[in-house]
């Protein structure tokens, strides 16, 4: 009731109707309480109903930077009526939305940001590093009035927000990914001489298919961290230019790096870690153990951004290759699987690498 009554007082000089609307609601509600003629279930459906009233401004609504029918880009902070979601007999809302596609930008520029609005409060998420949407890691939760926004690099999404159990899940429809992310750490560049730690673009690894990007990278010991080569990846541009192996250096605070929760996360040749965490930046590194006395030396490094994971082996080691492995539950299983282990349609595949029928092959 003091809602309605509340905004009804803050829109009166620009939306009329819409606030007479929410007086007149304010009204019945105040009636309702005199006569106390709802039971307990009634009035919980009753306040839903308000909420989800168009006619007052309620409902579930996308916002962030999203595209509008035309595809032209809609501006982040403006709330927008553009992608409603439908409520379901279940509780649920649903609907489809299409976000920017920022692949390939530099910076902060290289991904989405996504929130949801329902009459004056702002739904998003509280994970600050566990927050970017992929198809395998697609299930967030919702809170209330919380500052990170949920982000992505772009394409079309179909959502179901559950507000009883506090979560939102991200189905994607179509999903963009960058062309290459970046190692940076302790390497070498294409003149054979150290390039520690520049954030830049001197190692790039190339995308394959679903997430996963693939690349040779020669490391050394890092000699601030003796018996270590270290390093993250970089899931942004550092420059716009297309030159290969730009050294325009990223900004210190490297929002799109990937790396662990430690401060050094420890990786075992040949294996894949998972769980890393976006945006530690360089404070946060992944580290693998250094042969001793050994030169400047070739690592495939395979990072799956799809799967928030990562390995490196030694290059041209055959025991070690980890894009060619396939997951073992896979193994026996018919069928066209994406690297993440979702079954896709033979009929609307993209290029890049797939499981069919237990083994990799190439689109």
């Amino acid at each position: 009731m003091d809602y309605c009554y509340n905004q009804g007082d803050i829109i009166y000089d620009t939306d009329v109707d819409l606030s007479n609307a929410l007086y007149d609601k304010g009204d019945e509600i105040q009636d309702h309480l005199q006569d106390g003629d709802l039971t307990d279930e009634e009035v919980e459906q009753y306040e839903t109903d308000i909420r989800d009233d168009v006619s007052l401004g309620g409902g579930f609504y996308v916002g962030g930077d999203l595209l509008d029918a035309e595809g032209n880009n809609l501006p982040y902070d403006v709330v927008s009526k553009t992608y409603p979601l439908e409520r379901q007999a279940d509780g649920t809302y649903t609907g489809v939305f299409k976000a920017q596609n920022r692949a390939n930008l530099v910076h902060a520029d290289a991904r989405a940001g996504i929130y949801f609005t329902r009459f004056d409060q702002t739904f998003k998420s509280n994970q600050q590093y566990r927050r970017f949407v992929t198809p395998a890691y697609n299930t967030h939760p919702l809170v209330a009035d919380a500052v990170q926004d949920y982000q992505m690099i772009g394409g079309e999404m179909r959502v179901t927000l559950n507000p009883k159990d506090s979560t939102i899940v991200f189905d994607p429809i179509d999903y963009a990914w960058h062309d290459r992310v970046f190692v940076c750490g302790s390497i070498i560049n294409t003149d054979g001489n150290e390039h520690r730690w520049k954030n830049d673009e001197m190692a790039p690894l190339e995308h394959v298919g679903d997430g996963l990007y693939v690349g040779t990278v020669r490391f050394f010991e890092d000699y601030v961290y003796p018996g270590y080569a270290t390093f993250i990846v970089m899931a942004s541009r550092s420059t716009l230019s297309d030159e290969e192996n730009s050294t325009v250096t990223r900004p210190g605070w490297l929002e799109a790096s990937y790396a662990t929760t430690e401060t050094d996360g420890y990786l075992t040749l040949g294996e894949y870690m998972t769980d890393l965490v976006r945006g530690w930046g360089n404070q946060h590194r992944l580290r693998f153990e250094w042969p001793s006395g050994s030169g400047a030396t070739d690592y495939v490094v395979s990072f799956n951004m799809n799967t928030r994971s990562i390995c490196v082996k030694p290059s041209g080691d055959s025991d070690y290759d980890a894009v060619q492995q396939v997951p073992e539950a896979l193994v026996q299983t018919n069928g066209v699987y994406n690297l993440a282990g979702q079954k896709m349609s033979k009929n609307r595949l993209s290029k890049g690498i797939y499981i069919v029928n237990g083994k990799k092959v190439v689109y």
